[in-house]
């Protein structure tokens, strides 16, 4: 079998948990002597607004597409024993952009080994006879397999027309430090830092500022915790760049305000006696493992989602976690690893962040549940254990 692979995923100007898992996908392949090829399409900046479209006087426009044919044409010339992954996105655009290497590697070479890779939850919304579903299964036949994230993502691919024989589950990992059973009791029961006799409580919300992830919510959260003296003082730290989303009648439609109404609610905040907010525009490596390792509980009030990498980070760091219902959560973490939320609003939020601050013994006992859950299905050793062992199968069905 020839270890080599041909990685296709889009690169932004944030972050993206799509091209994150790619990336510890690669970095994983790499370090077990797999010779790695990369292309990366460009995409639109979504940190702006609006995308001017004006299509033949906007040089900006011209020199992305011209990037991404200069990413089919390198396909083109790929090799046929290499594996073809496709990350694939699910806007028109992004289906266009990502999955049309996967035809052209089918014209050149009618048997050559190909998967696509889906995270993200947007494809739900497909129809069955909708563009997107159409192109899909266009792709599919020139691809060996598809990677969801859960069992909910894959009913939704089997609703597509996607043969089941073609679709595979596979988790998220992390490569954070995991704290151990110990250093996790540690940080919850030791004695807690105070402020004016009253006990510290870190939160933390990491995740990119769009308004469906919940951090609007988070924010007026933390504002109402200020207001009242609940015996605790809460430290809460949101750490990530603002993000215009794609969803209608947003509250904050532009960075501007966005901006300037997080720095009111944070000057608002920092006045009590009750509470703390700071914003850290972003983080990575040791300064996000650090955030999620001093965080008691970290907070993710999504209404939409994949199988969000945040998550199995603070599983992995001993945090308890509060997060909703939504895509993939489920069938990631249960009632024995998590405090579940039915309503993203800032008040039941509020009331969470109480209980599992007064109640220490909870709160470590999720943080506990959530480290072996993380051990037992998310870590990286095993993620790419799980990967290689797909990617033999692929290799010996061609080869």
């Amino acid at each position: 079998m020839k270890k080599s692979i041909l990685a296709v995923y889009t690169v932004g100007d944030i972050f993206s948990g799509q091209r994150f898992a790619s990336e510890l996908l690669i970095q994983g392949l790499y370090a077990n002597n797999w010779e790695i090829h990369v292309l990366n399409p460009p995409a639109f900046d979504r940190l702006k607004e609006k995308i001017n479209l004006r299509w033949f006087f906007n040089t900006k426009i011209i020199e992305l597409f011209f990037k991404i044919l200069v990413v089919w044409f390198q396909v083109f010339l790929s090799e046929k024993e290499t594996i073809l992954y496709v990350n694939l996105g699910q806007t028109k655009f992004a289906l266009i952009r990502e999955g049309f290497p996967i035809l052209i590697r089918k014209i050149r070479y009618f048997n050559s080994p190909a998967i696509i890779s889906l995270h993200g939850s947007w494809f739900m919304n497909w129809d069955y006879n909708s563009f997107e579903s159409k192109l899909f299964r266009l792709y599919l036949k020139g691809a060996d397999f598809i990677t969801v994230l859960g069992v909910n993502h894959k009913e939704k691919a089997l609703s597509l027309g996607i043969a089941e024989h073609q679709i595979c589950l596979m988790d998220n990992t992390c490569t954070l430090n995991q704290l151990s059973e110990q250093e996790v009791s540690v940080k919850h029961n030791s004695s807690l830092q105070t402020y004016k006799k009253k006990p510290i409580v870190n939160v933390l919300f990491l995740s990119s500022l769009m308004e469906q992830k919940g951090y609007i919510e988070f924010i007026k959260s933390i504002a109402i915790l200020s207001e009242n003296n609940n015996n605790i003082f809460v430290n809460a730290i949101l750490c990530g760049k603002i993000t215009i989303g794609r969803e209608k009648n947003l509250q904050l439609p532009t960075h501007e305000t966005a901006s300037a109404w997080i720095e009111t609610q944070i000057n608002y905040i920092n006045k009590s006696d009750n509470a703390k907010l700071t914003w850290i525009n972003g983080a990575v490596d040791l300064e996000k493992e650090k955030l999620f390792h001093d965080a008691h509980i970290f907070i993710l009030p999504s209404r939409y989602e994949g199988q969000p990498i945040t998550i199995i980070e603070a599983l992995a760091s001993g945090c308890a976690i509060i997060t909703t219902k939504v895509g993939e959560i489920p069938t990631t973490v249960n009632e024995e690893t998590v405090r579940f939320i039915n309503e993203c609003s800032p008040d039941v939020i509020k009331e969470v962040i109480i209980e599992l601050s007064l109640d220490v013994e909870k709160r470590t006992q999720l943080a506990l549940n959530g480290l072996r859950l993380f051990r037992e299905r998310f870590s990286y050793d095993k993620h790419i254990e799980n990967w290689e062992k797909l990617l033999e199968k692929l290799s010996f069905n061609h080869f």
